[in-house]
């Protein structure tokens, strides 16, 4: 079993960034990665901040997340978010910060581990290609580009 995770930081309304890297990665030799989480489904600009050795938080600059209808797919708008929702999944929780309408515009993820641990990455996607991201240190923060 692959003890790889990863993590897409900005996925935005194609579908197919969501879903499908881990698959065209192991159609390439590689193994499937332990998990394959995306943090956030936002089309505009993100600003991400590293609050701690282990969590960080981010917000959209404007709007919200679950803007994009693909997005939908995964929560409609009659369930809104409020601030302190929380989900828990296996080795990550999930706190809603700030709401803007129904959606959330602020998140923390704490992990249950360093950001810094060599098991996980965290990717970017740019222009139509996913890149590798370097988390900052802590108190450190970067501008998370929109979808596309």
């Amino acid at each position: 079993m692959a003890t790889e995770e990863l993590f897409l930081i900005n996925a935005g309304g194609e579908i197919a960034s969501m879903i499908y890297p881990p698959w065209v990665r192991h159609a390439r030799g590689a193994p499937l990665p332990r998990r394959w989480r995306v943090l956030t489904i936002a089309n505009a600009e993100q600003h991400l901040v590293r609050v701690s050795d282990d969590t960080l938080e981010m917000e959209v600059t404007r709007g919200h997340m679950f803007e994009d209808p693909t997005s939908q797919m995964f929560r409609e708008p009659s369930l809104v978010f409020h601030p302190g929702d929380k989900a828990t999944l296996p080795g990550l929780e999930v706190t809603v910060l700030s709401v803007d309408g129904w959606a959330p515009k602020k998140v923390r993820f704490k992990f249950e581990t360093n950001l810094d641990d060599p098991k996980r990455v965290f990717l970017l996607l740019e222009n139509g290609r996913m890149r590798r991201a370097l988390m900052p240190e802590v108190g450190g923060d970067f501008v998370v580009p929109p979808f596309g």
